[in-house]
């Protein structure tokens, strides 16, 4: 039995009431967004927030940049969280990833994320 992992990320913005999906691989998440939604609305109950699901947008963001092989999931999904945290177009590609993974090498090593 072959088995398949793959990473992807998922962002909740609570303000905006806004859940964003991210997948290099052009998948959809629409299970892993309701998934999150259900996570929210139970921590709303632990506040006595009631959370509205009408109230809420899902956004498959799958549409940022591709991933052309099946072994730097990790590396993107990496790199979109870091692009997303400084508020910057995902305007990375496939072509970079030798650069990122590099990077995150050194980071890991030095024990710290440096810009």
């Amino acid at each position: 039995m072959k088995m398949f992992f793959h990473w992807t990320l998922a962002c909740v913005y609570i303000e905006k009431k806004e859940i964003h999906y991210f997948d290099s691989m052009r998948g959809r998440g629409d299970k892993y967004m309701k998934g999150l939604f259900k996570w929210v609305k139970a921590e709303g109950l632990t506040k006595n927030v009631v959370i509205d699901e009408c109230e809420w947008k899902f956004f498959n963001r799958s549409d940022n940049p591709k991933q052309d092989n099946g072994f730097d999931c990790g590396v993107f999904t990496i790199v979109c969280a870091d692009y997303l945290l400084d508020n910057l177009p995902l305007s990375y590609s496939q072509e970079d990833m030798e650069f990122w993974r590099g990077k995150i090498a050194i980071d890991i090593l030095r024990g710290r994320l440096r810009y």
